[in-house]
């Protein structure tokens, strides 16, 4: 008898210790949300605007002279800075062809002019806001979607980018374009494959971060034009669901299948816009192209931008192809929808360089070399 009271006493815990525990598994692996995000934003701001300080260099340093004038003559037509008026200096309110591409990067460097004056420090400061913004909003969605701790890790892959570290720090503009793409890709995925413990829902998360891509969509167009600034992220997210629907998903998702379809559709008419204004060779611009078109002064060979984007994101472009086979195996440790999601975020990580890195070769043989669009997708795989 007393064997036989032992033995019952030891079942429930022989029971315990081998039934599966029921904890979150996306909890085991995440980190306290004030501190993951705190830190993601306080490590770009430290490199973009202290380390070393905006103004180490010269204003009319060469590879910024004639962005900076660009926008000093904007400030001083459009947002009445009197003060930039320059004695013997072209004052007048530049063309489009002048910009060779659209304006919003010289708008937001002038409303620097205008408000802080004609410092080196005040046209780059609003470029080190879009590029904290962009580091941020791919925290933001890898934390939402995947968890903080790989959020906080694509975020400092990104502030430590060179491509993305420089734009963010020089008056080159490209920067604006890097952080829609990253914002217009974030926002449509959180809104297309989010997921919570209990399934898709329709969640007041969900569609705030929608509106964030829609934003992002406008101001990539503002930046890059349709092809980069609408197509890239729009046929990336709209293509992953796509691929995700046709692979035949477990969980129906109104919402996400409404997005999703509406990104596919849109997409395909950006790129079919874009492809239509790149085929206007001459020296006016057409905001849909997103540059001026001409013949490039090198000629393209398929390995111009495997080239281009391999030396700028040195050094974790060594990582890209072991990082983007990692995304082709299965999630561990996760279970049910939250599995679903991030099998859902890495094909939209796959398509979605795939479709940026196709759209820089495409414009490639159309007009000079343009700066990658998407090192927040690489940063996030």
């Amino acid at each position: 008898m007393a064997d036989e009271d032992a033995l019952k006493t030891e079942e429930p815990a022989a029971r315990e210790a081998i039934a599966p525990r029921k904890e979150n598994p996306r909890d085991l692996r995440d980190m306290p949300a004030g501190i993951s995000l705190a830190v993601a934003a306080l490590l770009p701001t430290i490199f973009f605007l202290i380390l070393p300080p905006l103004s180490k260099s010269g204003l009319w340093d060469p590879f910024e002279l004639n962005v900076a004038d660009m926008a000093r003559r904007i400030a001083l037509n459009m947002f009445h800075a009197d003060n930039l008026a320059l004695i013997g200096a072209d004052n007048s309110l530049p063309h489009l062809n002048d910009l060779g591409r659209p304006e919003l990067p010289f708008t937001s460097m002038a409303l620097g002019f205008k408000v802080f004056g004609l410092h080196e420090w005040a046209g780059r400061l609003p470029l080190a806001i879009w590029g904290i913004v962009g580091v941020v909003a791919t925290y933001g969605f890898v934390a939402r979607l995947v968890d903080r701790r790989a959020g906080l890790f694509s975020a400092i892959a990104l502030a430590t980018m060179p491509l993305f570290f420089v734009q963010s720090r020089t008056m080159l503009g490209d920067v604006v374009t890097m952080t829609s793409v990253a914002i217009a890709f974030g926002g449509l995925a959180v809104g297309a494959f989010d997921r919570t413990e209990k399934g898709p829902e329709i969640t007041r998360a969900r569609v705030l971060w929608t509106l964030f891509g829609f934003l992002g969509l406008f101001t990539g167009y503002y930046s890059r034009g349709a092809i980069l600034g609408l197509g890239v992220p729009l046929v990336s997210i709209g293509a992953a669901w796509g691929v995700t629907w046709a692979a035949g998903r477990r969980t129906r998702d109104l919402y996400g299948d409404i997005l999703g379809l509406l990104a596919l559709v849109c997409g395909a008419a950006a790129v079919y816009w874009g492809v239509l204004a790149t085929a206007k060779v001459g020296p006016t611009l057409v905001v849909a192209a997103g540059a001026i078109m001409k013949t490039p002064a090198r000629y393209p060979t398929y390995d111009l931008i495997i080239g281009t984007v391999g030396h700028s994101l040195v050094p974790w472009a060594a990582f890209a192809p072991f990082a983007f086979g990692r995304l082709l195996l299965a999630p561990t440790s996760r279970m049910g929808p939250i599995a679903e999601r991030e099998s859902y975020t890495r094909v939209a990580l796959l398509i979605g360089t795939a479709v940026a890195f196709v759209a820089h070769g495409y414009l490639a043989a159309k007009t000079d070399l343009i700066p990658f669009c998407a090192p927040a997708l690489v940063a996030a795989a």
